[in-house]
């Protein structure tokens, strides 16, 4: 479930590599071997036809075999061979040919073709309601399998409906204490999850694993599963304490119960390693994803989908770090191995073919790079269809490609086409919708149309502030500032398209000034920690403590979205998104009447409220250290210069005025030892005048 990675590359253009991340488990089975149900055969049965039903049981397990190694193509041909011989001598609404739909269906899933899986499924699910009853464990399994299905093609409402009646038969039959019951909890709270609602997941996760742990012990595999599941959702809100402590805890038990090789050992491993990257911290996270590999590779095979997984994860983390050598054999490898197990069109090939096209852009390979982000739009479209979130990432790759190379007709017609469908199916908030934008801003500047390129670049501005907004309302410290990181190279191109391209431009002076002056006032109201400040008050006011409490979920819930995995994301997704914001704002009203103090703390900086404020004698001087930043540069040493300061000078009426200081090491110098003159008594007047001079400001 992670998913969208975006990375800014040295030439300000946003590339977007996709991570590979298992994290969650699911409740899929593949066959149901329940003797009663199995055993059902016709009686006169004949001996041939017993051969030939022993012939289909055994294809069955030869398919559930193939299923777990990852080798999905072989195994769907003899899972419609086990489904045909069963059909043929048993009838088609026998239960074992339920057995054997819902069998290939789960492999059809597992390959990505829902299409094909999901008549099966519903198949299977008839077939058990008439011959079990509505209320039977076993339909509850594939009412089950049916949301998983639903959940995968991000149908969240059907999904919800069916994990809701399967839990609700698991209740019924089993009791509220059963490990079933657990399971269906635990699938219901990742479908939360997914959308976003961790306020719901939570308590679901958390009543999953009390279960468990006292119907199974404290030590059971699937305790281990049910930590690892809650760790993920701790994760995802920052907290990667409560997230590390829990992951550690489950990793202990999958290796004193299943062995320190095994396959769900490894998945430990892997998530351990993907919050200690999170952090930054790569030495912690290097051995673990390395010990992942090895035990996938020796208890699968070194060609499973997982083994690719995990190479997939140790190149990312090799290519966080510039080790690019290191990671593109690793890239590579895991091509190699989708390609031969899921097939040449397989979704997750498009998913390798362009993390392996970002590093070769990361390392001006340029050539390399095109036709394997040719190959991955191809197969997306193909798979996908043309409007999809993955559709509109290779499009956008594809286009900060031809932008790097100069071919600049062929990036904008392939970012307008991106920002389209990003639009359409993601919403007009999207971090994705921002990326679009601010590579069309940088496109616009490299070819001299700076009227588009500043109308671009505040449209992407500002999706990127209501973002950053979501974040410093719900999210923790460390996430907050990580967050706030990914935007310095933005910032600097707005900044340096004033100073440069755009220097006696008004619009693009106030733009600048006010993106500086915004993200500044979030990064002090974040050390101040104002929300917190904030709740505490508005919480003890019962007239707004209940429309806080729902504005904070509601934030939640849309940072959760606007952040989750792009390419689960569909229409639906698109008209929760705009329900939450007409939610959020009539919230935000309601509070402001209340709260004069919520009413200030929630409303956007603006130049003119700050003039309003500032004595006609008076100005605001803001001094910024930036990286200056040129769009028409063709190599990545020429298109950013060392760090410079600028000022900004803003009077109460008139235009702020942007001034380039200098280059900031040679003025940093001059002020450290106009700073040691004054503190010992030396002159400093000449030293004063040198850094004035230098600064040439007035």
């Amino acid at each position: 479930m992670k998913t969208l990675s975006s990375a800014i590359n040295k030439a300000g253009i946003f590339f977007a590599p996709w991570s590979i991340v298992v994290a969650m488990t699911t409740g899929i089975l593949l066959s149901i071997p329940v003797a009663s149900i199995a055993q059902q055969q016709p009686n006169a049965a004949s001996g041939e036809q017993q051969a030939q039903l022993k012939e289909a049981e055994q294809l069955n397990q030869q398919a559930e075999k193939l299923y777990r190694e990852g080798k999905y193509i072989a195994a769907i041909p003899l899972a419609e061979r086990a489904l045909a011989i069963r059909e043929k001598l048993l009838g088609k609404d026998h239960p074992d040919v339920a057995e054997s739909l819902n069998n290939l269906a789960k492999l059809n899933h597992k390959q990505g073709n829902y299409q094909q899986a999901l008549p099966l499924f519903q198949r299977a699910l008839v077939i058990r309601e008439k011959a079990l009853g509505k209320a039977h464990p076993l339909v509850a399994l594939t009412l089950n399998n049916v949301a998983l299905l639903y959940q995968a093609q991000g149908d969240y409402q059907q999904a919800l409906f069916l994990f809701q009646r399967a839990l609700a038969i698991r209740e019924k039959a089993l009791g509220k204490e059963h490990p079933d019951v657990a399971e269906s909890l635990n699938d219901l709270a990742g479908l939360y999850f997914d959308q976003g609602n961790y306020q719901q997941a939570l308590p679901l996760f958390q009543r999953a694993l009390a279960i468990r742990e006292k119907a199974l012990g404290k030590e059971n595999p699937d305790v281990a599963e049910s930590l690892n599941d809650l760790a993920v959702l701790y994760r995802e809100q920052g907290n990667y304490q409560q997230a590390l402590s829990l992951l550690q805890r489950s990793l202990a038990i999958r290796e004193k119960t299943l062995g320190n090789v095994h396959p769900d050992v490894a998945r430990s491993l892997n998530n351990l390693a993907q919050v200690y990257k999170d952090q930054g911290k790569y030495q912690q996270a290097e051995p673990l994803i390395q010990r992942s590999l090895a035990i996938r590779e020796k208890t699968l095979g070194s060609e499973h989908p997982l083994v690719a997984i995990s190479l997939s994860n140790l190149a990312q983390l090799y290519q966080a770090q510039g080790n690019y050598q290191q990671a593109e054999p690793l890239f590579q490898r895991a091509l190699v191995i989708n390609e031969k197990v899921l097939g040449n069109s397989h979704r997750e090939v498009a998913t390798n073919l362009n993390n392996l096209a970002v590093l070769y852009v990361e390392q001006g390979k340029y050539q390399q790079a095109e036709p394997l982000l040719q190959r991955a739009l191809a197969i997306n479209e193909k798979v996908l269809g043309n409007v999809h979130p993955n559709v509109a990432l290779s499009l956008n790759n594809l286009a900060a490609l031809y932008q790097e190379q100069g071919n600049y007709q062929q990036a904008e017609s392939l970012y307008q086409r991106a920002l389209a469908i990003n639009e359409k199916v993601l919403g007009n908030v999207h971090p994705n919708v921002a990326m679009n934008l601010g590579n069309l801003a940088i496109l616009y500047e490299a070819q001299g149309d700076i009227t588009r390129a500043i109308e671009f670049s505040k449209r992407g501005l500002e999706v990127e502030e209501q973002n950053l907004n979501l974040i410093y309302a719900v999210g923790s410290e460390q996430r907050k500032q990580s967050y706030v990181r990914t935007f310095t190279g933005r910032t600097n191109v707005t900044i340096s398209l004033s100073l440069q391209e755009a220097r006696n431009n008004s619009t693009a002076a106030s733009l600048a000034l006010t993106t500086v002056l915004r993200r500044k006032g979030l990064v002090l109201d974040a050390m101040a920690d104002s929300i917190q400040i904030l709740r505490s008050k508005l919480e003890s006011n019962p007239q707004t403590q209940n429309l806080f409490a729902r504005w904070l979920q509601v934030q939640q819930q849309l940072s959760a979205l606007v952040f989750s995995d792009s390419g689960k994301q569909t229409a639906n997704s698109k008209t929760q998104l705009e329900q939450l914001e007409a939610e959020k704002e009539k919230l935000e009203a309601a509070i402001s009447v209340e709260s004069a103090e919520f009413r200030t703390q929630t409303q956007p900086v603006e130049l003119a409220a700050i003039q309003s404020k500032i004595p006609q004698d008076a100005a605001l001087l803001e001094i910024v250290q930036y990286q200056p930043f040129n769009a028409k540069a063709k190599t990545d040493d020429q298109k950013w210069g060392e760090p410079h300061y600028a000022a900004a000078v803003l009077r109460s009426t008139g235009e702020p005025k942007w001034i380039d200081l200098g280059e900031a090491a040679a003025i940093d110098k001059l002020a450290m030892n106009l700073q040691g003159s004054l503190a010992t008594g030396r002159p400093f007047k000449k030293l004063a005048r040198s850094l004035a001079l230098f600064c040439d400001f007035p």
